[in-house]
């Protein structure tokens, strides 16, 4: 959040605010959004299909296992 924050100009709780009318979630649902997004384009793609699903979430930037298949689950 900082590191966007500073690159948009805007305090972190601006940016917060802004995603919470806007978007209706958290930054972290915001994020956690595109990444599943990323995960869900990298599975379908015949490219991809010999890696296993935890290596496509971390491709996609989860940082764990159980992280990605929580978000993926709760999002799909």
């Amino acid at each position: 959040m900082e590191t966007l924050s500073r690159e948009l100009n805007v305090s972190p709780t601006i940016l917060s605010k802004l995603l919470n009318q806007e978007y209706k979630s958290t930054f972290f649902e915001f994020i956690n959004h595109y990444k599943i997004e990323e995960a869900k384009k990298l599975l379908l793609n015949p490219a991809f299909q010999h890696y296993k699903v935890e290596a496509i979430g971390e491709m996609a930037g989860f940082s764990s296992r159980s992280s990605f298949f929580s978000v993926f689950k709760k999002s799909t």
